[in-house]
């Protein structure tokens, strides 16, 4: 029992002292290092009840902070919790409640709920009370299966009795903590996606056949899942990835090559200045630098760093990513815009600016949210250039 209550005061203090400078991820493990008495067990309950914390937000600021901790363990509680069930045994049996039931408990009710910070600033689609339940748990995992896969990753799945759910005919849910790398080839024959990564790229099917030749220009290419699903969609596309990372870069090139993808161009580019490319480009591809605000429940630690100040800072920044990238683009050519963002302004806000700017048509625009699935949030838009 005196572990437990050593873990939450630990937890507590990591938290108190951790100062948004890098990922809380690093954080932790920058403060393990210092203390070496700490073993893997004792490390993985303290990073989880830090995390847990943070999942609340802002959420009960009335109350002090040690009650606040035991709420948000309460909360974010999905099966019988050994912690609650040692130190709250009072609680113990509403683990598994829902979720307006462990509120009562407490005497709250879900209007109580302020887990996301900057809620005025959200995109008009969002579902203001459901959207804040979504950080009270860890997001799933989604693979995409690469084409002409489907039948053997089954066959490994099925022979493991590994656990998951077929949503679409190549889209796989798992829970948290499933250790795939060991039996499917990443990259290879699947692609860790977000389901609502995985709905971008196909906006391009509203415009071209997966048999059509086009030139496409993934300008924030990133880690590459985009470009390696454009690949599989459209493989006689001509296809030229660009980041401003080498690193990223380097990365991405891995990836391909584990993807048995060989026929692209690769360029390191800023792309916040002026740059004079010798193509012009039948698709451009702008998954752009945001907030992330649409993948904060897997690092809710932002839920209390952001700030709104940060907004204008992207919506500059993706302003000029666009305006550089643009003079690219062909006449009657597409741009896909996307974002992992919640924000309005970076969304909707950046579509009335480039229909308004450059006199671009948009054919389809939306966020990409599953109400009924613990995923990322992300917004997308195809526009044709006149």
């Amino acid at each position: 029992m005196y572990r437990f209550h050593s873990y939450i005061q630990e937890a507590l203090r990591l938290v108190e002292h951790y100062a948004c400078n890098e990922p809380f991820s690093v954080y932790l493990k920058k403060q393990f290092s210092l203390d070496k008495r700490k073993g893997s067990r004792d490390r993985k309950q303290i990073t989880d009840i830090s995390y847990r914390f943070f999942r609340i937000g802002n959420s009960f600021p009335e109350h002090p902070r040690e009650e606040r901790m035991w709420i948000a363990l309460l909360l974010t509680a999905t099966d019988p919790d050994e912690i609650i069930q040692a130190l709250k045994p009072e609680w113990a049996e509403y683990c598994s409640s829902a979720i307006h039931e462990k509120l009562k408990l407490i005497g709250k009710s879900i209007a109580d709920l302020k887990c996301f910070p900057l809620d005025e600033y959200l995109s008009r689609e969002i579902d203001q009370p459901e959207f804040q339940l979504r950080f009270l748990k860890q997001p799933d995992v989604f693979l995409r299966v690469r084409p002409g896969n489907e039948t053997a990753v089954d066959s490994v799945l099925q022979k493991a009795a590994v656990g998951f759910r077929q949503l679409t005919p190549d889209c796989l849910l798992f829970k948290q903590g499933i250790q795939l790398d060991n039996l499917l080839q990443m990259n290879q024959q699947v692609v860790v996606q977000d389901i609502n990564s995985q709905k971008v790229v196909p906006l391009l099917l509203n415009v071209f056949s997966m048999s059509d030749t086009f030139s496409v220009w993934d300008c924030c290419a990133a880690s590459g899942g985009k470009a390696i699903q454009l690949h599989d969609l459209f493989p006689d596309s001509k296809l030229l990835v660009s980041d401003i990372r080498s690193s990223i870069l380097n990365n991405l090139q891995e990836r391909f090559r584990q993807a048995g993808i060989h026929t692209y161009t690769a360029q390191l580019l800023d792309l916040s200045k002026a740059v004079s490319m010798d193509d012009q480009f039948d698709v451009i591809v702008a998954d752009v630098p945001c907030s992330g605000s649409g993948t904060w429940s897997r690092t809710p630690e932002q839920l209390r760093c952001f700030s709104a100040n940060q907004i204008k800072d992207y919506v500059v920044l993706q302003q000029k990513i666009l305006t550089n990238v643009l003079p690219s683009l062909k006449a009657g050519g597409y741009l896909l815009y996307s974002t992992c963002s919640v924000f309005r302004d970076e969304n909707e806000s950046q579509i009335k600016w480039l229909e308004e700017k450059f006199q671009l048509k948009t054919i389809d625009s939306g966020l990409l949210l599953e109400k009924k699935l613990s995923s990322d949030i992300l917004y997308a838009a195809l526009l044709q250039k006149n």
